[in-house]
């Protein structure tokens, strides 16, 4: 499968804090698995300054006419405890992984260096294709990634 090494680090989601002022949060994916039949991608994440991360989604858009069928795959940082277990959906293009913090003032550090926050497994529809993974970003209001600190 020609889909490129994914290193993309992508800079583009503010993460808007209730009631406080806006930071960056950095977004990558880190592709694992590209046999042909499965494609696996990390989903991580940094902030420009530490902070407790509260109930959040991540939103990106995928090649759907190439991959199919996105699952959480494994889940990491922000899934159980103080967490409820990563929601992942899907409709068409778009995917939001949403985490939901349960108990206030208990979220997890997302520090400054890069830390996972799930893999998503694709199944590979043509082996010979791009995967096109891209965060929304906040142009698009409707579908964008946001970030709440706890």
């Amino acid at each position: 499968m020609r889909m490129s090494k994914l290193l993309l680090l992508v800079s583009l989601v503010l993460v808007s804090f209730l009631g406080a002022s806006a930071q960056t949060c950095d977004l990558q994916f880190i592709q694992g698995t590209n046999d042909g039949t499965n494609y696996d991608v990390t989903l991580q994440m940094r902030a420009s300054v530490a902070f407790k991360l509260g109930s959040s989604n991540l939103v990106f858009t995928y090649n759907s006419a190439d991959l199919s069928n996105p699952v959480i795959l494994t889940r990491s940082t922000f899934d159980g405890g103080n967490y409820d277990a990563l929601g992942l959906f899907a409709t068409g293009p778009i995917v939001s992984l949403n985490i939901v913090l349960n108990t206030t003032n208990s979220g997890t550090t997302v520090p400054t260096s890069y830390i996972n926050v799930a893999t998503i497994r694709f199944t590979t529809v043509y082996p010979t294709s791009n995967s096109n993974l891209v965060w929304s970003s906040t142009s698009d209001p409707q579908h964008s990634s946001t970030l709440y600190k706890d």
